[in-house]
């Protein structure tokens, strides 16, 4: 193809190569000390020599993104025209892919659930449950991504196909090779939305949204991006309420067709009978930082009264490698309560659900938080903030508690366990039925299985 590039600078030098086996026909810059030069045996001219240029693409290397497709059409480009660094697969594959276990297609129905990364945080944990229904319930499944981890050990151990293909960060659905022997995409989180820029819109997409509202505080930089994208044959569901309060100010609530609560795997921990006489254990689990509201759980712990704390051990578990960690540690060390446990593996987790007496979740903003469903399954009590998902399903003081997203209220609540410590067995055996109810694979599988052959048959 004749391409015409927008940017001479660090992104071009970086992405060039995904330019090879293409005509440069000219170089876009806005610096005139460059303009008339040569890079590359390639002419850097102004942007208004445009107009005399043939060309099939226009392809911006820069991070000025929205103010050069602004000037370009500005100057009579067609926007469809115009690509970016997230288009580059279009042009060229450059990036390997591996694929695990996947298999020539059969009669079934083939689904590709793409998910961010392969990590073990609670997304990509509940995608690969998720593709572990739809084959039990005689679906073809990939699991896709970009970044490989650990939860791509976890799926081929389960039997589930992955294919890893860093090219996804370079292309559109269209220009993925993959993407056309398939029947359904099953998009996971709203990070992946640039995907959907170009596709053949006569295949399905079922969207699983999970972020929380301060997403729309970045918001406004995909904005452009979305502008672009066509909702036709696009379902739309979220993990919870929360993330509505944003989706329902973009287009996106135009196929918004209802929740999707995640399910879970039913392991059920035997928990350790403890004396009367033995410290409470409250712990959070999740990364240590400002969403996840550690630094409110230290400033409770100062609130609470001596007999109070010296019946209490608090256990704060997740990466605390930052800011936030350090200043913790900090703290900890003039707080003989307040334990630091770092990051624990999902063994180490499993049994940290054999030792703890509350979960304590106070975070700031949290969609709906695996860990707390969690403990519930495994009959803890939780106390959560008014700002987490999960807090929709908690009746007060029956089946856990909800406190505000401040010092004060998360130490009335742990003050309220401790003096009610005969209460709490009643407490998390209640917050057990929320988890049949409404997290538990059976009732993720029944609308799972409804919302899938929903988007088959166009949405009915």
């Amino acid at each position: 193809m004749d391409i015409v590039v927008f940017g001479t600078g660090k992104k071009y030098q970086k992405n060039k190569a995904w330019l090879q086996g293409h005509n440069i026909v000219a170089l876009l810059d806005n610096d005139v000390n460059k303009q008339g030069t040569t890079m590359d045996g390639v002419l850097i001219v102004s942007p208004e020599k445009i107009c005399n240029l043939q060309y099939d693409y226009i392809v911006i290397l820069s991070v000025y993104i929205d103010e050069m497709v602004a000037q370009l059409q500005n100057l009579g480009v067609n926007r469809q025209l115009v690509l970016d660094g997230s288009d580059l697969g279009l042009l060229k594959r450059i990036k390997e892919t591996y694929y695990y276990g996947v298999k020539p297609r059969g009669a079934r129905k083939r689904l590709v659930l793409i998910s961010w990364d392969m990590s073990l945080s609670g997304a990509q944990i509940v995608l690969m449950y998720a593709a572990e229904i739809l084959i039990q319930n005689e679906y073809d499944v990939i699991v896709v991504s970009s970044d490989d981890g650990p939860l791509r050990d976890e799926c081929v151990k389960r039997h589930i196909p992955v294919i890893i293909d860093e090219n996804i960060k370079y292309s559109k659905l269209a220009d993925l090779p993959w993407v056309a022997d398939i029947d359904m995409v099953f998009l996971n989180t709203f990070n992946m939305h640039y995907l959907l820029v170009r596709r053949n819109k006569d295949i399905p997409v079922l969207w699983w949204i999970h972020e929380s509202p301060v997403f729309e505080t970045y918001f406004p930089g995909y904005q452009k991006t979305l502008d672009r994208i066509s909702m036709d044959n696009i379902y739309t569901y979220t993990v919870g309420a929360m993330p509505y309060e944003w989706i329902s100010k973009t287009k996106i609530n135009s196929t918004y067709c209802g929740m999707l609560p995640y399910g879970l795997p039913d392991m059920e921990c035997k928990i350790i009978v403890k004396s009367p006489k033995d410290r409470l254990i409250f712990a959070t689990v999740g990364w240590v930082c400002e969403r996840k509201s550690q630094d409110i759980l230290y400033h409770a712990i100062e609130k609470l009264p001596d007999d109070i704390k010296s019946a209490c051990e608090f256990w704060v578990v997740g990466c605390d490698e930052n800011e936030m960690g350090e200043w913790l540690h900090q703290m900890a060390s003039s707080t003989p309560e307040l334990k630091i446990m770092g990051q624990l593996d999902r063994d180490e987790i499993q049994k940290l659900y054999t030792e703890i007496d509350v979960l304590l979740c106070p975070s700031r903003e949290d969609t709906m938080p695996v860990v707390v469903n969690e403990a519930m399954m495994n009959c803890i009590p939780v106390v959560v903030s008014d700002k987490v998902g999960n807090a929709k399903y908690i009746t007060e003081k029956v089946n856990g508690l909800v406190v505000s997203v401040d010092a004060e209220s998360l130490a009335e609540g742990i003050e309220w366990c401790v003096r009610n410590r005969d209460k709490l067995d009643s407490i998390g055996k209640r917050g057990r039925k929320v988890f049949e109810d409404e997290f538990s694979l059976p009732a993720f599988s029944k609308r799972l299985l409804q919302y899938v052959e929903g988007a088959f048959n166009h949405g009915k």
